[in-house]
C-alpha cells in the first residue's frame, strides 16, 4: 500500500482504540506495533521527508489511543502511574516534529472537502493555520488538542486551539456528526450574545470559547490560556482529584480533610460560568474536570475565571456505543449512559455538578453513588446541597434547593450562602489544614469542643444573609428601594467568605430572590434553636461546675461560700442598701443548708456526678448540637413523622435533662447517687435506642424502595450509624448490672468507694475519650446522613414523587413569598 494521506487516514480509522479490538482486527498486539513504528520512524532518512511525516502521524494517534486505554485501565498495563507523562511526552515530541505537523495538515484535511453554506468556510480556514507553529495542548477521550498561531494575525487572535478527533471515532456517525456541527450549534449563539452585550456597552460572555469552524475530524476554536480544574487540583493537592486521599480518620470513608479553601475559589468561578451558558439557552452535557479552565482575571474576586469547553454530549459514555468507563465516567450523569436521548440534559449538567463539587471538596468523586462521608463530618450543610445534586434519578434532584424554574445564579448563591456560613463557623480549622495535634488534644479535653461559640458565629452568618437577600429583594421588585442585586457579569465582589459580599454570584429572578429569602428565614431559624440549645447544655455544664467546685472545696475542709457571702455582704454596705443585706443573710442559710454537711465520704457522688455531666455535655455538644432529626419531615407518613420528632425529642432532652441527676446527690443526700445513676444510664438507652431506630428505619426505607441513591446500600456500610447502635445493646447489659448495684449500695449492703471509682474510669476512658471524643466525628457522619435521608424522604413526598419510581413532571414553580417583616 503507497503511503498517502489517503491511505494514511483510511488506516487510523481502522486502528481501533481499544487494545484487544485492534488485536482482533490486525493479529499484531499493539505495543509491537508502536515499537515497530518507532523504529521505523528513527531510521527514515531525512530526503524521505513526506513519508516520516505520514509514519509519525500514524505513530502519534496508536500511542494517544494506548495512553487512553491505559488511563482508564482498560489495557494491558492496567491504570498505573508508572508511565505517565512518558506518552505525552514522546507525543509532544513527534508534533514538534514540522514533517509530521505537515502531514497532519494533509491527512486531516481531507475533512474540509464538504462545505456546508451558512458555517464559514473550513477549507479556506484551513489554509490559515500555521502548521508548522503547532504544538500539543493535551489528550482528550476522542481527540488530541494543539495549540498555536494563525499564517496572519490580521483581524483573527493571535492564536488557536485545534481540536482533532482521532480517526477511528469519525467512522461513529454520533460523535461525526456532532463535531460537525458545533460551529452551527455554539459559534451563532455566542456572536449573538457578544452583539447584545456590545450594543448594551457590555462585555461579551467570556466563559466560553470563540468556534471558527468545524467539520466531521476537527473544531478550530480560541484557545484559553489557563489551567483545567483537574491541572489545579492536582496542583493544589499534589495528586489527581480522582485518586484517593490518605488523610484517614477511624470509622470514615474517603478523607477527613475539607478543603474548604479550594471551595471558596473555584466554586463560586464555576458556577458564574454555568450561569452565562444557561443564560445562552445552551447546556454543557460533558461536565467534568479536563472540560473546565481557570484563567487568571484580576476582575474577579478571586482572581480566577471558569472557562467551559467541549460542549456537548461525550458518546463514548453511553451504552449505545459502549458505555466505557475511565476515570471521568464517574462524572457524568446515569441517564446520560444508559439512554439514547435525554429529555433534560440540564439536569445531566446538575449530576455532573455536584461531583465536580466533590473533587473540588478533596474527596474522590468516582467512587459510589453516595456523598463522602467528610461532607457530613465536616458540614452537613454542603452535603445537603451536593445530595440533592448527585441523586441518580434525576427526577428527584432539586428537592431541597428548586423547581422548574431554578437557575444556576439561584443555586450558586445558595451554595455560597451554605460555604460562608461553614466556612465562618469553622474559622478555627478546616481551611486547607487539619487542626494542629495540641489543638485536637484541647478540643478532646474541652467538654463543650467550642460548639457554642461555632453555633453563635453560625447564627450571626445566617442573620447577615437573610437581611442581605431581603434588601435583594426589595431591590427587585417594581419600584423596589433596596440595594442593587448582582448583575450576571459582574464580578463577585469579594472571594472573602467573611465579607457579606460572598455570596453575590449572579441575578435572581424575583421569584428566585422569594426562595432565597425564605429559605434563609428558615435557615436562621434553625440557627437560633441549635444555639438556643448548645448554650442550654452550655450553662447547665457551668452550674454543675461550680456546684462540685464548691462541695469539693468543702469535702476537704475549704469552704468558699463564707467568704463569697461576705464580699457580697460588704458591697451592700457600700451602697447603704440595707434591704438585700437582710436578704442575704436568709439566702446564706439557706445555702448552707441546701449544700449539706462535708465531709470526704461524699468523694462518691462527687466523682459519679462529674464524670457523668462530662460524658453528657461531650455527647450532646460533640455529636448532637448541630444535628436536627425532624427538621424537615413535614410530609412524611404519620408514624414516620411521630419517630423523627420522638427522636428530636430525646436529642433535645439530653442537651439539660442530665442535671436532674447530677444535682440531688450533691445539693440533697449524698447516697442518693446510686440511684440517681442508674435513672440516668436508663434514661441514655431511651435515647441511643430511639435516635439510632430512626436512623436505621429511614436509611432502610430508603435502601428498600429507592426513595434516595445518596443512601449506601446497606445501613450497616455507615460506619458511624454501626458503631452508634451498638451503644444500645451494650448499655442495656451494663444495666442490668448498674441496677441490682444500685440497689444494695443505696441500701447500705455494699461499699460504694469501689463502684464509684469503676464508674468514674469507665465514664472518661470509655464514653467521653473513646466514644464521645474519638469516635465522635463518624457517629456524627452517620447521623447526618440518616437525618438527610429522612428530609429528602420528606422532600419527595411534598413534591408528589411516587416512591421508587419517577415522577412524570416536576411540580409548577411556586409563588415568591415575600420575606417577613423580620426579614
Amino acid at each position: 500500500m503507497p503511503l498517502s494521506p489517503e491511505n494514511i487516514w483510511e488506516l487510523m480509522a481502522r486502528a481501533a482504540v481499544e487494545h484487544d479490538a485492534f488485536e482482533g482486527a490486525f493479529q499484531r498486539d499493539r505495543r509491537v506495533v508502536i515499537e515497530v513504528l518507532r523504529d521505523f520512524y528513527s531510521g527514515l532518512s531525512g530526503r524521505q521527508e513526506k513519508c516520516v511525516g505520514l509514519i509519525g502521524l500514524l505513530l502519534s494517534g496508536l500511542i494517544i489511543a494506548h495512553e487512553f486505554d491505559r488511563r482508564r485501565g482498560a489495557g494491558p498495563e492496567g491504570a498505573t502511574d508508572e508511565a505517565a507523562g512518558a506518552a505525552e511526552a514522546e507525543v509532544g515530541e513527534l508534533f514538534g516534529d514540522a514533517r509530521v505537523l505537515r502531514a497532519l495538515a494533509a491527512v486531516y484535511g481531507l475533512a474540509n472537502r464538504n462545505s456546508r453554506p451558512g458555517v464559514p468556510d473550513p477549507a479556506e480556514l484551513w489554509d490559515e493555520i500555521d502548521f508548522v507553529q503547532l504544538r500539543l495542548l493535551r489528550f482528550g477521550t476522542t481527540s488530541f488538542i494543539l495549540k498555536g498561531p494563525w499564517k496572519d494575525r490580521h483581524g483573527r487572535r493571535a492564536r488557536i486551539a485545534l481540536k482533532c478527533v482521532l480517526p477511528p471515532y469519525t467512522r461513529i456517525e454520533a460523535i461525526a456528526s456532532a463535531t460537525e456541527a458545533y460551529v452551527e450549534r455554539y459559534g451563532p449563539r455566542l456572536s449573538a450574545a457578544g452583539a447584545e452585550a456590545a450594543a448594551h456597552g457590555q462585555e461579551p460572555s467570556v466563559h466560553l470559547p470563540e468556534i471558527y469552524a468545524s467539520t466531521r475530524a476537527w473544531v478550530a476554536m480560541e484557545l484559553i490560556d489557563g489551567r483545567t480544574l483537574e491541572e489545579v487540583m492536582t496542583a493544589r493537592l499534589g495528586r489527581a482529584v480522582t485518586e484517593d486521599r490518605s488523610n484517614r480518620r477511624p470509622g470514615l470513608r474517603g478523607p477527613a480533610l475539607l478543603r474548604l479553601d479550594a471551595l471558596c475559589d473555584l466554586v463560586p468561578p464555576l458556577f458564574r460560568a454555568l450561569a452565562a451558558i444557561q443564560k445562552l439557552g445552551l447546556t454543557h452535557q460533558d461536565l467534568t474536570p479536563s472540560n473546565v479552565i481557570f484563567t487568571s482575571d484580576r476582575g474577579y474576586g478571586s482572581g480566577l475565571k471558569a472557562v467551559l469547553i467541549d460542549l456537548g454530549r461525550n458518546h463514548l459514555y453511553t451504552r449505545t456505543i459502549g458505555a466505557l468507563e475511565g476515570r471521568e465516567a464517574g462524572y457524568v450523569a446515569p441517564e446520560m449512559k444508559q439512554q439514547a436521548t435525554v429529555a433534560k440534559p440540564a439536569l445531566a449538567d446538575l449530576y455532573s455538578l455536584g461531583r465536580l463539587l466533590i473533587a473540588i471538596g478533596g474527596a474522590d468523586p468516582t467512587q459510589g453513588s453516595e456523598v463522602p462521608d467528610v461532607f457530613y463530618l465536616r458540614t452537613p450543610l454542603l452535603a445537603r446541597f451536593i445530595e440533592d445534586l448527585v441523586e441518580r434519578d434525576p427526577t428527584r434532584r432539586l428537592l431541597l434547593y428548586g423547581d422548574a424554574s431554578w437557575t444556576y445564579a439561584e443555586l450558586g448563591t445558595e451554595f455560597a450562602m451554605e460555604l460562608q456560613a461553614v466556612t465562618v463557623a469553622e474559622r478555627e480549622g478546616l481551611l486547607g489544614e487539619e487542626r494542629p495535634s495540641l489543638r485536637g488534644l484541647f478540643d478532646l479535653a474541652s467538654p463543650t469542643t467550642r460548639t457554642t461559640a461555632r453555633q453563635r458565629r453560625l447564627r450571626r452568618v445566617r442573620v447577615q444573609q437573610r437581611r442581605l437577600l431581603r434588601q435583594w429583594y426589595e431591590a427587585s421588585r417594581p419600584g423596589g428601594t433596596g440595594s442593587a442585586a448582582p448583575r450576571v457579569e459582574d464580578p463577585p465582589i469579594s472571594a472573602d467568605p467573611s465579607d457579606p459580599e460572598f455570596i453575590r454570584i449572579g441575578q435572581p429572578s424575583e421569584q428566585a430572590l422569594g426562595r432565597l429569602s425564605d429559605r434563609a428565614r428558615r435557615n436562621n431559624h434553625r440557627a437560633d434553636m441549635l444555639l438556643f440549645w448548645s448554650a442550654l447544655c452550655g450553662a447547665c455544664w457551668a452550674l454543675v461546675f461550680l456546684v462540685l467546685s464548691i462541695q469539693i472545696c468543702r469535702d476537704f475542709g475549704v469552704d468558699p461560700t463564707p467568704a463569697a457571702v461576705d464580699l457580697v455582704r460588704r458591697g451592700t454596705e457600700l451602697v447603704n442598701w440595707t434591704a438585700a443585706a437582710e436578704l442575704l443573710v436568709g439566702w446564706e442559710r439557706w445555702v448552707l443548708d441546701t449544700l449539706g454537711p462535708p465531709g470526704v465520704e461524699n468523694l462518691d457522688a462527687r466523682i459519679v456526678a462529674g464524670t457523668f455531666a462530662l460524658v453528657n455535655v461531650k455527647h450532646y455538644q460533640n455529636i448532637f448540637a448541630g444535628l436536627s432529626a425532624a427538621y424537615g419531615s413535614s410530609g412524611l407518613p404519620l408514624l414516620r413523622r411521630l419517630h423523627a420528632w420522638a427522636a428530636e425529642f430525646w436529642i433535645r432532652l439530653f442537651a439539660f435533662w442530665w442535671i436532674m441527676v447530677v444535682l440531688p446527690p450533691n445539693l440533697g443526700h449524698p447516697l442518693w447517687w446510686p440511684i440517681c445513676t442508674a435513672i440516668g444510664l436508663s434514661v441514655q438507652l431511651m435515647l441511643n435506642a430511639t435516635v439510632s431506630s430512626f436512623a436505621n428505619r429511614t436509611v432502610k426505607d430508603a435502601r428498600d424502595n429507592g426513595s434516595s441513591s445518596t443512601v449506601p446500600p446497606s445501613s450497616r456500610e455507615i460506619t458511624g450509624l454501626k458503631m452508634f447502635s451498638r451503644w444500645t445493646p451494650s448499655m442495656f447489659v451494663f444495666l442490668l448490672m448498674v441496677w441490682p448495684l444500685a440497689y444494695f449500695i443505696f441500701q447500705g449492703d455494699l461499699d460504694g468507694r469501689p463502684y464509684a471509682l469503676m464508674l468514674g474510669v469507665s465514664n472518661i476512658g470509655i464514653f467521653y475519650v473513646v466514644k464521645c471524643g474519638i469516635d465522635a466525628p463518624a457517629i456524627r457522619s452517620g447521623l447526618a446522613r440518616a437525618f438527610l435521608a429522612s428530609e429528602r424522604a420528606a422532600a419527595g413526598e411534598r413534591a408528589g414523587t411516587t416512591t421508587g419510581t419517577a415522577r412524570s413532571t416536576r411540580p409548577a414553580a411556586p409563588r415568591a413569598r415575600q420575606p417577613s417583616a423580620g426579614g
